[in-house]
């Protein structure tokens, strides 16, 4: 994931990062904790990466 910072000094944020943001508020109003939710964000890492091996 990148950030671009624009001439204003503002971020500019990809459609992923607001993705994975959104994400990750829905995992904290459904109770889970920062460890759990670490856990499945590196799950969804790993396949991500097997997908794109396997292809």
């Amino acid at each position: 994931m990148t950030v671009s910072l624009l001439d204003n000094n503002y971020r500019e944020f990809d459609d992923s990062i607001i993705e994975a943001i959104n994400t990750i508020k829905l995992y904290f109003k459904l109770g889970l904790t920062t460890d759990q939710i670490k856990d499945i964000l590196q799950c969804d890492e790993a396949q991500v990466r097997l997908e794109k091996k396997s292809t």
